[in-house]
């Protein structure tokens, strides 16, 4: 069973220790510099991934209508997915797709009416999970990233 956990600090350790397959390393921060940005972060929730009790990965979340410095055309009743890195070993397994869902599952109760995320251009595997999952392209670049959203109303 997939499960997001709010971190704490006895998860510090084993999130360090997680890595992204070599070939994704360009396209996902390290676990000690997302949990760094996010504790500055207004609105930004850091989460352990967990496969039954074992942390997996870790995502970060921010919802919009809590964060301080949105952008021109930001959606300001999004929620909006910056990080999420499964460890190399667990890749493959459905856990990126089984803890999407949850992170829409978390929006929707919050009361998000959209979720949102940015792809790096070329992160064409990114980009088609995402599309798997209902996000499409709105056309914005954000950061240099394709920004990518679905509604959450039903």
């Amino acid at each position: 069973m997939i499960s997001l956990t709010p971190v704490v600090r006895d998860d510090l350790d084993t999130l360090f220790a997680l890595q992204v397959r070599a070939d994704k390393k360009q396209h996902v921060a390290p676990n000690a510099t997302s949990i760094a940005e996010f504790a500055y972060l207004t609105g930004g929730y850091v989460f352990s991934i967990r496969s039954d009790a074992k942390i997996v990965g870790l995502m970060g979340l921010i919802d919009f209508r809590e964060h301080d410095e949105l952008e021109d055309g930001d959606d300001p009743n999004a929620a909006f997915l910056m990080r999420m890195m499964i460890a190399d070993t667990f890749q493959g397994q459905g856990i990126g797709k089984a803890a999407m869902q949850l992170a829409l599952d978390w929006a929707r109760e919050r009361g998000n009416s959209r979720f949102q995320t940015s792809v790096v251009p070329g992160n064409d595997a990114a980009m088609l999970f995402y599309e798997g999952l209902g996000l499409r392209k709105t056309g914005r670049i954000v950061e240099d990233e394709i920004e990518m959203s679905m509604s959450l109303v039903q």
